[in-house]
């Protein structure tokens, strides 16, 4: 099982009180705030939530097709904020989790 945009559409909804139009307003606000800023800083830090890091890998060699070559690329990691490792260790329901 997995959560999606409308599923945080919906929570905001049911949290503001407002409608859904505006509630996916929010949401898609959040999502556009947080891509602009992963491109124009290195860190970004939500209290709670956890840390977006973005990382440099270098040029290298594919380990499935070693002729071909990767080029280096940024990438976004995500490291867990207390909060969320706490709540992570709630969780009741892996079964579907190790599936996906």
């Amino acid at each position: 099982m997995k959560a999606t945009k409308n599923d945080l559409v919906k929570y905001i909804q049911r949290e503001t009180a407002c409608t859904k139009p505006v509630a996916a307003a929010y949401a898609d606000c959040m999502v556009a705030w947080l891509a602009g800023a992963i491109s124009e800083y290195e860190t970004i830090e939500l209290r709670g939530l956890g840390t977006f890091d973005v990382t440099k890998k270098s040029e290298h060699r594919s380990r499935f097709n070693p002729d071909k070559t990767v080029p280096a690329q940024k990438k976004v990691k995500f490291r867990p904020g207390r909060a969320l490792q706490a709540a992570l260790k709630n969780i009741t329901r892996l079964e579907d989790a190790t599936h996906d």
